[in-house]
């Protein structure tokens, strides 16, 4: 059955006359006329009955409105369903993400998700940078969080936001009370980098930053990870830089004091394959461009 002649019959039902249901459909009365007695013959029952002030429905026109309503309903639905796959608002969309970029970053970004478009189901796995380029191309995951990536021809890197230093210190370290710290009082104390492979990484960029101010380092290991190093701050071993994210961790015996004087920060960058299709990637995209253009976003309240 077709659907445009159930909206001329509901139009009629409810104007409980053909001109009327004519005018509100902004049709000539003919075609619905034709369309009525066409339904009455195809359905073997009579649906109206006809009067001199216009239409009244039958018993079996009772039952068949309330029928015709739901199908036009769920008609509609399918036909908005659609329409927002195709947008990518209603979808599946697989994310990864590697290292501290979860502490801050990543649900923030899910919460805009959810926020500007609910009806997106996620999933979110930890996967390993070089990994998560694989399970691109195999199209298993849509988009990865990190913060440093190989250059690959076919992926593309963004940045979502940057992160300012903070130094990790002991509540015992002789500058725990400071305010803030800068990289010349790093010197002759021992630092731990994390996380130990997986080059490009974080403790490359530290590395880099602190020979960029001529800062001669007293590396005291590598840790796997942040964990791994704050918890050998805690011990008193050393002291560590991290990304400012890290102090969600509310890690026990370890203060988090502000690296001053140097511009270097840490990025959070994003990894997609610019030809996935997927209308969801899309839409979440364009609203990781919007979002990174927040200021101030790793001092704002989540």
């Amino acid at each position: 059955m077709e659907f445009r002649p159930l909206r001329y019959f509901v139009a009629a039902a409810e104007m409980q006359n053909i001109a009327k249901a004519a005018e509100r459909l902004n049709v000539s009365q003919p075609p619905v006329s034709r369309q009525m007695r066409a339904l009455e013959h195809e359905l073997g029952a009579d649906l109206f009955l006809r009067t001199t002030r216009g239409v009244e429905l039958t018993d079996a026109g009772e039952r068949f409105l309330r029928d015709a309503r739901r199908l036009l309903s769920d008609a509609d639905a399918a036909r908005n369903a659609a329409k927002a796959a195709s947008r990518g608002e209603i979808g599946q969309l697989n994310i990864a993400f590697f290292g501290s970029s979860i502490y801050r970053a990543v649900p923030l970004a899910l919460k805009a998700l959810k926020e500007a478009h609910p009806d997106v189901s996620v999933t979110l796995s930890r996967i390993e940078k070089t990994q998560q380029i694989n399970a691109l191309r195999a199209g298993q995951i849509d988009v990865g969080f990190g913060r440093y990536y190989a250059s690959d021809a076919d992926m593309e890197v963004a940045t979502l936001a940057r992160e300012p230093f903070l130094v990790a210190l002991s509540l015992n370290d002789p500058s725990a009370e400071a305010d803030v710290l800068t990289p010349a009082e790093l010197v002759r104390r021992p630092l731990f980098l994390f996380p130990r492979q997986g080059r490009p990484n974080f403790a490359d960029h530290v590395v880099t930053m602190l020979s960029d101010q001529e800062i001669a380092l007293d590396v005291a290991g590598e840790a796997e990870d942040a964990t791994s190093a704050l918890a050998l701050v805690a011990h008193e071993a050393g002291r560590c830089l991290v990304p400012a994210s890290v102090s969600a961790l509310r890690f026990p015996g370890i203060r988090f004091v502000p690296l001053v004087g140097t511009d270097a920060t840490i990025p959070v960058n994003y990894i997609y394959r610019p030809a996935d299709p997927n209308p969801a990637l899309k839409l979440f995209l364009n609203l990781l461009e919007r979002i990174e253009a927040i200021p101030d976003w790793y001092t704002s309240e989540a």
